[in-house]
Formats: structure tokens, sequence, C-alpha cells
């Protein structure tokens, strides 16, 4: 399966970036992108709280007296009815003052935000409010993209974030970016299925041992029948189950080592759920909405899935079983996992103005009341501690045990590598090079010896230009 050379994608990224710099600014047209992937139900109601639930935007007196409010382009990459979720919460925001008016530009999702994000810090009109990825934050934020949050936020109000979420947003030392829509990983099982195979619904597999033994049970149950999905977001995975393995994704200096025994060893174990043993599925659909790429585990003829912890509202709505969420199966050095999801961001170019709305609309949007509201309505983490303490989440959490095992798996976040937060088009090749691996079938070392060579050049490059991003 030929990828698309990483450095040429890189160039072009550094290449836009640097343009940002001397364009001058503009007003993008906000356009409509239907949603796609449907993936939570409506917000269920948390009672407010008002200590803690940050008050409408209070901007400069100017917007007023225009007579109109003051116009914020929000783009956001939710799809389906998590995108619904969130653009109910921006009319609540709008409807609740005069001052402002929050713009919400769906741009499709994380690929294609990332794209749109391209052209317009090329063009020098990057929106004033953004969703953007974990990974892509501290690349813009080095290239003076991004407004610094620290003399906008309290000091107080930033420990109450849990701290494994601020990390991938902090780059020397400053803020730029508040979590939103963050996620862990681990994999929904088909508990059904599980008493078919005449396993224990209540015990999921905790090992790649287990996880192997309990696939072939369900294997047994016939031809059609498989253990679990060879691929899925595995780009995000693989990274996990390298540190599981007892390796480390690249080194104190960026640059990649995932090709060493270890990642080896992670990569080899996945295609021998394929191959070997005959126990992973490839789906026929291998991009889409989870119900194409997933249909047999809906079906009820895949015992587990692997997943973000974002899905725990949808999976419930799409399928007719009994069936819960359970976390990644530790590997030989344990268990670990990584974070995703994408977070909240001011364009440094905004106007005082524009800046100090969008922060009163972020504050809004994160406040404790607001992300327990989220949270329940999505399946996606609570980004405060307070959150995780408001009575009602506690009993929120009794009747959906599922999301609490998002919670708990929290201290098993392992922080992003610091060679995947140099390379923007991280994902395209990843997901590249593990298609070659799950997909076609092709040598384990030799795809990652040549994945790793393709990176580091990157890498290198962006150590010789000066802009290498060093935690």
């Amino acid at each position: 399966m030929k990828r698309p050379s990483l450095r040429t994608l890189t160039i072009l990224f550094l290449a836009a970036l640097l343009v940002v710099s001397c364009s001058p600014g503009a007003v993008a047209t906000p356009t409509s992108v239907p949603s796609g992937e449907a993936t939570a139900t409506s917000p269920q109601s948390v009672a407010a709280s008002p200590t803690d639930t940050a008050a409408p935007a209070e901007v400069s007196p100017t917007s007023a007296s225009r007579g109109a409010p003051l116009k914020i382009e929000f783009w956001t990459l939710l799809t389906g009815n998590l995108a619904d979720t969130l653009d109910k919460m921006v009319q609540e925001y709008n409807a609740s003052q005069t001052n402002v008016q929050i713009v919400n530009v769906n741009q499709g999702g994380y690929a294609q935000i990332q794209q749109k994000m391209l052209a317009a810090v090329a063009a020098g009109n990057p929106p004033v409010i953004s969703m953007m990825d974990y990974k892509n934050v501290p690349y813009y934020a080095q290239a003076g993209v991004l407004e610094p949050l620290d003399s906008y936020e309290t000091p107080e109000d930033v420990q109450d974030f849990i701290p494994g979420l601020l990390a991938d947003l902090t780059v020397g030392g400053k803020l730029y970016g508040l979590p939103f829509n963050r996620s862990t990983q681990g994999f929904y099982y088909n508990k059904d299925l599980f008493r078919q195979a005449g396993l224990d619904p209540e015990k999921p597999p905790t090992t790649w041992d287990e996880l192997l033994q309990d696939s072939e049970a369900i294997q047994k149950l016939g031809s059609d029948y498989y253990g679990i999905y060879a691929t899925g977001n595995m780009q995000w995975f693989f990274e996990a189950y390298v540190y599981q393995a007892g390796g480390q994704f690249s080194d104190a200096d960026c640059n990649f080592t995932f090709n060493d025994e270890y990642g080896q060893k992670a990569a080899q174990y996945l295609q021998d759920l394929v191959y070997k043993y005959k126990v992973a599925l490839i789906p026929s659909v291998l991009t889409g909405t989870f119900d194409q790429k997933e249909v047999e585990f809906v079906n009820g003829k895949v015992g587990m899935t692997r997943d973000s912890t974002a899905l725990n509202s949808y999976i419930g709505s799409v399928v007719n079983f009994d069936w819960s969420f359970a976390p990644l199966p530790a590997g030989p050095a344990g268990q670990f996992v990584t974070s995703g999801g994408a977070n909240l961001v001011i364009s440094a170019k905004a106007s005082p103005e524009e800046k100090q709305a969008a922060w009163d609309f972020i504050r809004w949007l994160t406040d404790t009341q607001n992300s327990a509201s989220f949270s329940q309505a999505t399946g996606y983490l609570p980004t405060r501690y307070s959150v995780t303490k408001l009575p009602e989440m506690q009993d929120f959490y009794k009747t959906h045990p599922t999301w609490q095992t998002s919670v708990d798996e929290l201290q098993y976040v392992h922080p992003t590598s610091c060679g995947v937060l140099n390379i923007p088009s991280w994902e395209t090749t990843m997901n590249g090079a593990m298609d070659q691996i799950l997909v076609n079938h092709e040598d384990v070392k030799t795809v990652l010896d040549q994945t790793v060579t393709e990176l580091n050049a990157s890498i290198a490059d962006a150590r010789n230009n000066g802009t290498l991003i060093k935690r």
C-alpha cells in the first residue's frame, strides 16, 4: 500500500506555518459540513452550581456599541450526534448573552480540520477559536499560531484540570489550549458472545495472552466468528502497544525507535492475531463510520473491538446485545495507554477583543458543570477533578460503569512521545505502515525500519532548522 512522502508533507506544513507571520488577516466565510458518524446521545442534564459555572461572555463595550453582537468563528471537528451535542451547547451560550455570537463551523473530522487549518494558516486567516488534535497543539504553538492562555487562566483553575491532559498543551512552560473532548483507549466487548464461548462475561482479558485465549474460544463458535478486529485507528493504538511491550516510541532527542525489538514484538503480536492464530478480522471497510467499519461487531460476530472511550454512549444505541468496556489488556511490560482527542485553542492573530470573547466562551464551555454534561452525553473523559467529585457524576458512574472505566484508565496514560509531536502528518504515515503489516501481511521489521527511517528524516530536518519540539 503506497504512502505519501512524509518529508513532502512536512515541508509543505512548515512552509504554511512560515507564511503566517507575514500574511494579512482575513475573515473566513463559515461553511456548513453535514455531520457524519453518529456517536452520542443527547446531553443529560446536570444540576448547576453557582460556585463553578463561568459567567457569560464579558467583552468590551465596543461590540455592544455596534448594535450587533461580535461574531466569533469556532471551527469544530465532531460528527454525528457528538456534533449535535456540541452545537446545542454553542446555542445555549449564544442565548445566554447578547454581546457575542459564536459561529459553529463544522469541518467534518480530525483529518479535514487539519487540512483546512493548514490552508487557513498559510492564508493568514486562522479561525479565532478551533478544536485542535492534542498532537498538533505543540507544533502550532511553536510556530506562533496560538495564543498563550496563561494571562487568562488562573493557577487555581489550571490545577483543577487533570495534569495528564495538559501535558501536550504546554510548550516552553506556557499553556496553549484547554482539554475538551479527550479520551483514552480500551476495547468494547460482547458479553453475550463471551457467555456463548464459555467465558466469564465479567472477566474480560487483562493480558495479551488472555486476549488470545479468549479470542480462540470465541473463534470456536463458528467460521464466521472472530475474537477481535485487526485494525481500527491503529496508529494511535500501536504507540500504546510499544510501551506495553517494554519499548519507547522515540528517544530523548525525539528520534523514533519503535523498530527495535520491542516495537517488532508489538507489531508481530498484532500481525499474528490475524495470520498465525486467525482470530482477528480485517474489516471490509477500513475507513468510515463505526457501523460501516465494524458491522460484524454490531451484528454479534466479533467479540472485541478496540476504540476510543468516546464511543461509550454510541455503542449502546446501535447494538442489541449485552456489552461492556474494558481497559486495553496489559503487555509484557505492563499496562499503558495514550490519551487522544481535541482541545480548545485561540488564534494569536485575533484582535484583543476577539481573544477576550473567545476566552470567555472557552471558560464557559470547559467549566465544571458543562464538562460534566458533555462527558455524560458522550463518553468523553471528564477533564477536571471537580467534575469527578460532583455527586451527580458519582451517581452517574454507578449506573454507567463503563464511563468509570475510562476515568480509572487515566492512571496508565503515557505521555505522547516527542517524536510524534514533531510530525503533523504522523497519522497518515503510521496508518499506512500498520495497513502494510496487518492488511498486506508484509514483513514487520522491514516495514518498521522503512517507517522509522522516513520519520527520522523529518526529525533531522526539524533539528537542523532549529524547530525541533522537545519536552
